[in-house]
């Protein structure tokens, strides 16, 4: 039982692995077939999608091309956002017609800068909205360079005689600045309200100008605001504002009152500027929406009334920049589709040409023009016919491009039917019903050839052992076997068959039953080989024969010239005796050419 269910588990936890390796079958020693065409459109796909990571890394570096999401919001309340030297600028200055400004302060006009916050609330005694109303008044002076803190602001008002512009004090824009808040149907509102109106005498101030002269040098004029306004730079990655410093004016006249309203909108930015994960950077900074004017006869108490208030809407920008793991997936999707694209252009191909090259493989095709019996008839070298067989023992079907695309679309009608009849054949024993079948076989013969001693010994057979020594032997002798020439190659098969040639005829032969099985061309070119190899050999042995008795007759005179300058009667035996031995190895070998 324990064991039964440990199987089980086994079996199952086998079933969950997802990297397990399968076995794998190889064709012509390889574990795919490879061609030119798959090659070079392997090495094409690589090279567009190495192009097109090298674009999608230069915009992550670069941060260019952000994704921006933009929304906009109706707003009744909002947090307070306050106005200080770094988010906003605020001057003001008065000129008469001729662009002059007006130095008068104090004496014929004066400025005031106020910001007031308006609260409802619900009174729970009487069951009714209370409106609270308050209003901070900031003191203002002529600008200098200290009342600007952005490189913005002292760029701009460089150019601009700081005396005749008012601004609000540094000291108490720097401890308490001004906020705008919600809108005005809102239950909390606060907004910034400028008031420019002619100069008045009061218990507090007594040297204002009289009302002609103050009628006089405010009969007409212009009303200017230096404030801050921003661009939306979406295609800049640093920073989405682009901050600037926006001048407007209005024209006055003592005998008018005018109500200036500037809404500016909040912009909300989100910028997600990570590489792998999200890193978001929020921000916020006005945008001056809109401008509106209305003008009334004097009303005695202003010339120009100016608010600065927040718009309704709200607009949020959201911008993010691609990621390398989006790279990265954008790059597999796109090698799919490119290795898609490809394969439906290049499979018939490659599938032709690796079916031409299987067929030939194991089969020969006949045909009646270029047929291989009727070229080795017609050609008078003999070697050149060896070779042709070594090479091509049958006739082949043609691998060319040229060749291929002719089958793929369907040029050749014989060959394309003699190539389809030997892919049926290669299918069917490729078979699984058919190699079961042939494995039966193999038992068969296996029970039928051997003996039931033979049966125990042969399943006693140890499985081959692999030596590195004999592995390196082995791999050189392969190397060696590639360099011999095909007419070696020939020669060795020639041997071969004159071996199981001469061999006796015996039915159960089985190197008899393979000669049968050869071309009747390739068992010809094997005799004329050896004719050809037998008088060769008949040559050669004449040539040695007429080499040799040039060598000896010339050993011959020459030892009767110096017999008969130098005769010695010491040595006299000795060389009769080499004389005679002489004599008899001419008259031999005059005799063996008779026999020839």
């Amino acid at each position: 039982m324990n064991h039964s269910l440990a199987y089980k588990c086994k079996n199952f936890f086998q079933a969950l692995d997802l990297y397990g390796a399968y076995p794998s079958l190889l064709i012509f020693g390889y574990q795919k077939y490879s061609s030119f065409l798959g090659v070079f459109f392997t090495i094409l796909a690589s090279a567009l999608t190495f192009a097109y990571l090298i674009q999608e890394v230069q915009e992550l570096v670069q941060k260019q091309l952000p994704q921006t999401i933009l929304s906009e919001h109706l707003v009744t309340e909002t947090s307070p956002f306050p106005l200080s030297f770094n988010n906003f600028t605020l001057a003001i200055s008065v000129g008469n017609m001729d662009s002059n400004p007006l130095t008068t302060i104090d004496k014929y006009f004066s400025i005031s800068i106020e910001n007031c916050k308006r609260i409802r609330e619900l009174n729970t005694t009487t069951n009714k909205i209370d409106v609270i109303n308050t209003c901070i008044n900031y003191p203002t002076e002529a600008c200098t360079v200290e009342n600007f803190a952005t490189d913005l602001q002292k760029e701009y008002f460089s150019k601009i005689r700081l005396g005749t512009v008012q601004c609000i004090k540094k000291e108490v824009l720097e401890s308490n600045p001004p906020i705008l808040q919600g809108i005005i149907s809102g239950n909390t509102y606060q907004y910034i309200t400028i008031k420019f109106s002619a100069c008045k005498n009061s218990t507090e101030k007594q040297d204002c100008a009289t009302q002609e002269q103050i009628n006089e040098e405010l009969i007409n004029g212009f009303y200017v605001v230096h404030m801050s306004d921003s661009l939306i730079q979406m295609s800049n990655p640093q920073d989405i504002q682009q901050n600037f410093i926006k001048f407007s004016f209005t024209q006055f006249s003592i005998s008018t009152s005018k109500t200036i309203y500037s809404g500016f909108r909040i912009i909300q930015s989100m910028t997600d500027n990570g590489v792998l994960t999200n890193n978001i950077v929020e921000d916020q900074f006005l945008v001056q929406q809109y401008v509106q004017e209305s003008t009334t006869s004097y009303n005695s108490d202003y010339l120009v009334n100016h608010f600065i208030i927040l718009d309704n809407k709200y607009t949020s920008y959201q911008r993010s920049y691609i990621k390398l793991p989006t790279i990265l997936s954008k790059i597999g999707g796109l090698w799919q589709l490119i290795f898609i694209i490809f394969g439906i252009i290049t499979k018939p191909f490659i599938q032709t040409e690796m079916k031409i090259n299987l067929a030939n493989r194991l089969f020969r095709f006949q045909e009646e023009v270029n047929d291989l019996t009727q070229s080795v008839k017609k050609d008078t070298s003999t070697k050149q016919n060896q070779e042709k067989y070594v090479q091509k023992p049958g006739q082949k079907l043609p691998d060319s491009l040229i060749h291929i695309l002719q089958f793929c679309f369907g040029c050749n009608k014989k060959r394309i039917n003699s190539l389809n009849q030997a892919n049926l054949r290669i299918q069917e024993n490729l078979d699984i019903v058919q190699i079961m079948r042939k494995f039966q076989e193999l038992d068969n013969l296996k029970q039928i050839l051997l003996t039931p001693n033979q049966k125990i010994l042969f399943d006693l057979i140890p499985t081959p052992m692999i030596n590195c020594k004999q592995l390196n032997k082995l791999n050189q002798e392969l190397h060696q076997d590639q360099k011999i020439k095909n007419l070696e190659r020939f020669i060795e098969a020639c041997k071969s068959f004159f071996q199981i040639h001469e061999m006796p005829e015996m039915n159960e032969n089985i190197g008899q039953k393979i000669v049968k099985c050869l071309d009747q061309d390739m068992i010809k070119q094997f005799y004329e080989h050896q004719s050809d190899s037998e008088q060769r050999q008949g040559f050669q042995f004449q040539f040695e024969e007429r080499k040799s008795k040039i060598i000896v007759d010339g050993n011959y005179q020459d030892f009767e010239s110096k017999m008969s300058l130098s005769p010695s009667n010491s040595n006299c035996q000795e060389i009769q005796a080499v004389k005679i031995f002489l004599n008899n190895q001419q008259i031999r070998r005059k005799f063996d050419n008779l026999q020839v």
